[in-house]
């Protein structure tokens, strides 16, 4: 005769198979967050590029002709719904140049601020 629990091999394996699922689970959670930052980075590299590349275009004007009066505000739409919004500040020398970059995220859209000088008379 046998002595012990009958089924007692049933038991562990269910307690095997939470302790498996919750792994998973929890794997899966931090796979979707790891996702939904990259996606958030590319979106701001996407837009840093938009503002370095209005940037750049602003300093080939300002080397063109070397006058202050030819630069007005703007905007310009890129690429996934970023919109790059540029204004100017006189400065000693030249323009302070304000970028601001808003871009869709997953709550609200959200803006970055970059700071450039455009050398001009």
């Amino acid at each position: 005769m046998r002595l012990g629990c009958r089924g007692s091999g049933t038991v562990e394996a269910l307690i095997a198979l939470v302790l498996f699922m919750m792994g998973v689970l929890a794997a899966s959670g931090i796979a979707a967050a790891s996702l939904r930052s990259a996606s958030g980075g590319a979106q701001v590299g996407r837009g840093a590029w938009l503002a370095l590349g209005r940037a750049a275009e602003l300093t080939r004007q300002a080397a063109g002709n070397g006058e202050c009066a030819a630069f007005s505000p703007g905007t310009r739409a890129g690429p996934d719904g970023t919109i790059l919004r540029w204004s100017f500040r006189p400065e000693r020398h030249g323009l302070a140049v304000l970028l601001i970059n808003t871009y869709p995220a997953a709550v609200q859209p959200r803006s970055d601020t970059l700071m450039s000088f455009v050398p001009c008379r």
